[in-house]
């Protein structure tokens, strides 16, 4: 999933979490059109949908996985508001929520903590 032009925080080639000032349109093009197929791939199938982010989301947040996946994974999530039926949605999201700050519990470092902290605020 390509970065959405709201997200600040990233990380940079040393590990670093900083802000970053986006004015890629290319990026911001491709975001949303990765966004819109996201969101036909739901509305077709939303527990698929649910089952793969859920499944995603448990090897992103394994100690061996990379601040990239789970950044872009957070964001196809984020990007899929509103397609799932509200029960759905709700019972989701607090999954996503809970495993995210699971996660910010074992991490150590501020800079780990503030890319979790962006990924739950997306």
């Amino acid at each position: 999933m390509a970065k959405p032009e709201e997200v600040l925080v990233v990380v940079n080639e040393t590990g670093e979490a900083v802000r970053e000032f986006m004015k890629d349109t290319d990026s911001i093009e491709q975001y949303y059109n990765m966004r819109e197929i996201l969101v036909y791939l739901t509305h077709l199938d939303p527990a698929d949908t649910e089952r793969i982010m859920s499944d995603r989301l448990a090897v992103s947040a394994d100690p061996g996985g990379t601040w990239k996946a789970l950044n872009t994974l957070c964001w196809a999530i984020g990007s899929i508001s509103g397609t799932m039926a509200l029960e759905d949605e709700k019972r989701f999201l607090v999954y996503v929520i809970k495993e995210l700050l699971s996660l910010c519990e074992v991490q150590r470092g501020k800079s780990n903590k503030a890319c979790i902290a962006s990924n739950i605020m997306y």
